[in-house]
């Protein structure tokens, strides 16, 4: 059951699935950005049939229609914490987090093949007392987007920090 507000709290138009996802204010600049970002642009959606033309393949490959429906989670998301007076991510924070739930769907479930490492190169702890920092870092040319990672750990080899940031 999908709770149905009169009317849109950003823009004051009537609200319908189709405006919250695609023609409101806030998810016009979603998907402007997203497109910016990904160098997707959404066709022109039938309004009645939009979820399952996406889902059926019509409309675009398996990777646009798992990009599509985590922007379309991303700005469902955010209607509901713009209508419950709650603070919502911004725009670029709401791209990035479609993407990263799109990865992870996509990557899901997929097996791979173990890396096999010389024995040399394994992770070695630092000295006691002290923290090590491993860092890498990744760049998708084709859309200009990139990401780094970094894990902090003690002499016990105990995870300290880790993080994960997205960058444009």
């Amino acid at each position: 059951h999908i709770e149905k507000a009169p009317f849109c709290v950003l823009c004051g138009k009537e609200e319908t699935i189709t405006h919250d996802l695609f023609e409101c204010t806030w998810a016009r600049l979603f998907w402007k950005e997203m497109k910016t970002m990904m160098k997707i642009k959404i066709p022109v959606l039938h309004s009645h049939s939009w979820a399952s033309d996406l889902i059926e393949g019509k409309l675009g490959s398996d990777q646009f229609v798992c990009i599509v429906l985590c922007g379309c989670w991303a700005a469902w998301s955010e209607r509901n914490a713009r209508t419950h007076g709650e603070k919502g991510r911004s725009v670029q924070a709401s791209v990035r987090w479609a993407l990263d739930n799109a990865v992870d769907l996509k990557t899901a479930g997929e097996t791979t093949q173990p890396v096999v490492t010389r024995e040399e190169d394994r992770w070695q702890a630092p000295e006691q007392g002290t923290l090590k920092i491993n860092v890498d870092a990744a760049f998708l040319e084709q859309a200009g987007c990139g990401s780094t990672g970094l894990v902090v750990r003690d002499s016990e080899g105990n995870l300290i920090r880790a993080q994960a940031l997205w960058y444009r």
